[in-house]
C-alpha cells in the first residue's frame, strides 16, 4: 500500500491499514485531529489537510478523508455552553437552543480560546489555504452559535449583526486565498455556506459554481452545500435540485458512474424521512443504479443498507428482499432509522403483499 505520510515525524497523518474498518479509519482521523489541535501542533494539522486534499483519498465508504478531517476540526470549534444560559422561546414547535444575549460576554470568553488558536495557525502558516479554511469554519460556527438553532422569529435582535459580522469576516478571509482554492476544495464548502446567507448576486454565485466545477474536484462537502440550498425551503426548487444532480452525475460519470446522483439525494434524505420520493424529484431507478455503482467501487455495508432503505421507501420490495438476503444479520437499524425505520419498512412490505394476495 502506498504510504501517504507527509514527513513521518508527523505520525498523525500516516496511511491506514487495509485491515481497518470504516469506523476505525474515521476514529483514527478524529483522534489525530483532536491530538494535534489540543497540543497546538499546527504543522501537523496543516500537513494532514495537505495530504488529504492533494491525494483526494477516500475511506472505504467513498467519503473523502478530507471531509472526515474537516468534520473532526468542526468538533473542536465548539464551546461548553450551559443550558441555563439559553433563552426560553415561545415559538412552537421549536426544539431548539437560542443563547440569551445577557450571557454573550461569557460566550465571548469561551470562544476567545478557539479564536486565539485558529489565529495562531494562520499566523504561523500565512500562505496556507488550509489554515484559512479552518479559521473561516470557526468564524462561521461562532456566528451561528449566537443565532442559535431556533426559527428566525425566536432569534434575538442582538444576534443578527453578530452573525453577519462573522460571516463577512469569513468571506473576506476566504476571498484573500481564492487563488489557492484548487489546492483545498474544502474552501468551496465554506464559501458556499457564506454566500448562501450573505447578499450575493446571481452572477457572482454562478461564477463561483463554475469555478468549483473547474477547480473543486467535485468535492462532496461542497456539492452537498450547493444541493442543500437548492431546496425549496431555501428559495430553490425540486426541479433545480434534480437538474443539478443530473448535471453533476453526467460530469463525473467516467470516474463515479451514477454514484453522484445517489450520493446527493442520500445526503439530504434525513430531511425527508419516508418522503424522499414524494417531496423531491429523486428518481428511484436512477438512484438505485447509482447506489449499485457506489457499492461496486467502494464495497461498504453503508451503501448496501442505504440501498435497502431507499428500496423500501420507493416500494421496490424485490430489491429490498435482495438486500436483506445479502445483509443477513448485518442490517444497521440505526442507519435505517434516519430515513425509514427498519421495522416499519418490514411492516409496510408485508402489508402491501398481503393486500396484493387478497386482490
Amino acid at each position: 500500500m502506498r504510504n501517504f505520510c507527509v514527513g513521518c515525524s508527523l505520525v498523525l497523518a500516516c496511511a491506514f491499514s487495509h485491515a481497518q474498518s470504516e469506523n476505525e479509519i474515521r476514529d483514527e482521523i478524529h483522534k489525530s485531529v483532536w491530538k494535534a489541535w489540543t497540543e497546538e501542533k499546527y504543522d501537523a494539522l496543516d500537513n494532514m489537510a495537505e495530504e488529504y486534499a492533494s491525494t483526494q483519498s477516500r475511506t472505504k465508504s467513498d467519503k473523502w478523508r478530507l471531509a472526515v478531517y474537516m468534520d473532526s476540526l468542526d468538533q473542536q470549534f465548539q464551546i461548553q455552553w450551559p443550558k441555563e444560559y439559553d433563552r426560553i422561546t415561545s415559538v412552537s414547535p421549536c426544539k431548539c437552543w437560542v443563547p440569551d444575549p445577557k450571557y454573550y460576554s461569557k460566550a465571548d470568553a469561551l470562544w476567545a480560546v478557539i479564536d486565539r488558536k485558529t489565529m495562531a495557525w494562520v499566523n504561523s502558516h500565512p500562505k496556507s489555504v488550509h489554515a484559512a479554511v479552518a479559521r473561516a469554519g470557526y468564524l462561521l460556527r461562532r456566528g451561528w452559535f449566537y443565532r442559535g438553532s431556533g426559527y428566525a422569529e425566536s432569534v434575538p435582535g442582538e444576534a443578527w449583526p453578530i452573525l453577519r459580522s462573522y460571516e463577512q469576516q469569513a468571506r473576506e478571509l476566504l476571498s484573500s486565498y481564492r487563488s489557492l482554492n484548487g489546492s483545498d476544495p474544502a474552501w468551496f464548502e465554506e464559501m458556499f455556506e457564506v454566500v448562501a446567507d450573505l447578499p450575493t448576486s446571481p452572477a457572482e454565485y454562478r461564477s463561483l459554481v463554475q469555478e468549483f466545477k473547474t477547480r473543486g474536484h467535485y468535492y462532496q462537502g461542497a456539492l452537498d452545500v450547493i444541493f442543500n440550498y437548492l431546496q425549496p425551503k431555501w428559495g430553490g426548487s425540486i426541479e433545480e435540485m434534480d437538474q443539478f444532480a443530473r448535471e453533476i452525475t453526467s460530469l463525473t460519470r467516467a470516474q463515479e458512474g451514477g454514484a453522484m446522483y445517489a450520493r446527493l439525494y442520500w445526503n439530504i434524505a434525513s430531511q425527508y424521512p419516508r418522503t424522499l420520493f414524494t417531496q423531491t424529484m429523486a428518481d428511484w431507478p436512477t438512484m438505485r443504479a447509482g447506489l449499485r455503482d457506489l457499492h461496486s467501487k467502494y464495497p461498504d455495508p453503508r451503501s448496501v443498507n442505504a440501498l435497502g432503505t431507499f428500496a423500501c421507501m420507493a416500494g421496490d420490495f424485490a430489491t429490498l428482499d435482495e438486500v436483506l438476503s445479502s445483509l443477513g444479520d448485518s442490517v444497521d437499524k440505526e442507519q435505517w432509522a434516519l430515513y425509514l425505520p427498519y421495522d416499519e419498512c418490514i411492516l409496510v412490505r408485508d402489508t402491501v403483499r398481503a393486500q396484493q394476495k387478497k386482490s
